[in-house]
């Protein structure tokens, strides 16, 4: 989730709501889902699963593209031939995982048949850039990696990139069951009026 089209939202609340205090949680682990789930958090923001879930009310805010990279030094990277399936599984897969709504831990799945697990997207991105493997990212988090050539985007076939190549929408999440004061109701339609118009 790119944190610049919340700040505007955040710096609003924080006038709104001066004796309010605010906790932001960026965290694979513990997920927006699990979290708003439990009541641990009052909203969250998340992808496609929390659309199964009737307890939860969802607003749809914005998408995010993905792309699957790799260091320069990379053999996927440095490779002149169009990338095969096969040399895709034969390299290690940096992946992140998290935590589900039943609290058990698991990684997204991976394409590779060899797969390195990161709790954090910070911790994925460098070991991206480190050459320990390659994987998907969200775009604008590697946006200057890309553009500065410490990462380079693995052009692949359009069969294998089908998994991530389609943006993955987001959405803002609270639970009928913990119901929200001002505060919480207002942070929940200003970033849905900010944010649902991108």
């Amino acid at each position: 989730m790119p944190m610049a089209p919340l700040l505007p939202v955040i710096g609003s609340f924080a006038e709104t709501y001066p004796a309010v205090d605010l906790r932001v949680i960026v965290d694979a682990v513990t997920s927006p889902l699990a979290s708003v789930l439990e009541g641990t958090s009052m909203l969250g923001i998340t992808g496609p699963l929390a659309l199964q879930h009737q307890e939860i009310v969802t607003a749809p805010i914005l998408t995010v593209q993905r792309v699957a990279v790799a260091a320069p030094s990379h053999p996927l990277a440095r490779s002149n031939q169009p990338l095969t399936r096969r040399a895709i599984t034969e390299h290690r897969q940096i992946v992140t995982w998290t935590r589900d709504q039943t609290g058990g831990s698991h990684p997204f799945r991976p394409t590779s048949t060899r797969a390195w697990q990161a709790s954090d997207i910070g911790a994925k991105r460098e070991m991206l850039l480190a050459g320990l493997g390659w994987g998907t990212m969200p775009l604008h988090i590697v946006e200057d990696d890309l553009a500065s050539g410490r990462l380079v985007q693995l052009r692949l076939p359009p069969q294998i990139a089908a998994p991530w190549s389609t943006p993955l929408p987001l959405y803002l999440i609270r639970s009928v069951h913990h119901p929200q004061g001002p505060a919480g109701r207002w942070l929940f339609e200003r970033i849905v009026s900010i944010l649902g118009q991108h």
